[in-house]
């Protein structure tokens, strides 16, 4: 456990994964497998990979999500013996199952947290002056 947050809380780190799961699995994941499908070159496909995901995998992997680090490692260690079909098959299933996380993180978000934290009209505002 890396012990990720702040003040002894998990709350800055949920809001951090949301932040990190959402353009990995849509931008990251996502803009591979439509680079693939696009018939962009597979030597900059590759680049792009290693250029997108490691980093924010990484983070979120430090933030708790450690099965999604240890598949994208081995997602990267071993994406110069994928050809495009099994690089497709790969990379799909990976952005389905981080987008599949940010739904899950969206999920069990304690939405209730942030109750004390709204945002007053400003009819309550003329109300309470």
């Amino acid at each position: 456990m890396s012990g990720a947050g702040s003040f002894e809380t998990v709350l800055p780190t949920l809001l951090f994964v949301n932040g990190e799961t959402r353009p990995l699995g849509y931008a990251g994941y996502g803009g591979l497998v439509r680079a693939v499908v696009g018939g962009m070159p597979m030597d900059s496909v590759r680049q792009m990979a290693r250029l997108l995901v490691g980093v924010p995998a990484e983070f979120l992997g430090y933030c708790g999500l450690e099965k999604l680090w240890a598949f994208t490692q081995r997602f990267l260690s071993c994406l110069d013996r994928l050809d495009r079909d099994d690089f497709l098959a790969v990379v799909s299933q990976l952005a389905l199952y981080v987008n599949c996380l940010g739904g899950w993180n969206l999920h069990l978000f304690p939405w209730d947290t942030g109750d004390h934290l709204r945002q007053q009209r400003s009819t309550e505002v003329s109300r309470q002056s």
